[in-house]
């Protein structure tokens, strides 16, 4: 008869060795994915993408603050405290 709680053991002690010494063989090669992952994204890829991207920026920048501006005006129109305003300041 097998006793079950040592082939629970013996299968435990199996997959540690396996985990740890696929840790140890996996270890150069995913400091090497890393190296070369830095390395593309400090080169930057595609000089169009970088100029779409910042010009979509830009883009978005001024759309801001175009709408930061619409929201002041809307704000004092409606006589509501403008940001940054302590409505308990007020006479």
């Amino acid at each position: 008869m097998v006793d079950t709680e040592a082939v629970f053991g013996f299968m435990i002690a199996i997959l540690a060795i396996v985990m740890i010494g696929g840790g140890i063989l996996a270890w150069p090669i995913v400091r090497r994915l890393g190296r070369v992952l830095d390395a593309k994204a400090v080169s930057g890829g595609d000089r169009d993408e970088q100029r779409w991207l910042a010009e979509t920026v830009e883009t978005l920048s001024q759309r801001v603050a175009l709408m930061e501006d619409r929201l002041d005006f809307t704000e004092k129109l409606l006589g509501r405290p403008v940001r940054g305003d302590n409505a308990e300041d007020r006479p």
